[in-house]
């Protein structure tokens, strides 16, 4: 009973907005935003955060993942790479550009995507099954 009145405030000609807003609130995620967080799956971040760590342009603990975009932002900020190796200046670069991406404010970004087949392929363990 409750749902069936709010679905009928919804549909009411005032109450169209209030449905555009629901709808909205369903469909776009929360998590849209950038993270302040490196996320524990960014391999090629892992291994530039390392070679940084390890030739001591930064000092961050890496043991614990995932580590804080602005710990990290410090570190590079007060990190001296004149005396480093070109390999060590270009991971140096990666990340830099990396927080700065994750760290844009101001942009949002919206990816939309559609996907069709005409046979689809389920894939279950260690075979693809086609539909019949």
């Amino acid at each position: 009973m409750f749902g069936r009145k709010m679905l009928e405030r919804a549909l009411h000609p005032k109450g169209t907005w209030r449905a555009i807003l629901m709808i909205a609130l369903v469909v776009v995620p929360l998590n849209a935003l950038a993270e302040p967080l490196a996320a524990p799956g960014d391999m090629r971040l892992r291994h530039d955060l390392q070679l940084l760590n390890d030739s001591g342009v930064i000092n961050v603990p890496l043991t614990a993942w995932p580590i804080a975009l602005g710990d990290i932002h410090n570190a590079l900020r007060d990190a001296n790479i004149s005396d480093a190796s070109e390999s060590t200046k270009a991971a140096f670069i990666r990340v830099r550009k990396h927080l700065a991406w994750e760290l844009e404010t101001g942009n949002m970004r919206f990816r939309v995507g559609l996907a069709a087949a005409e046979n689809p392929r389920v894939i279950r363990g260690d075979v693809c099954v086609r539909p019949v």
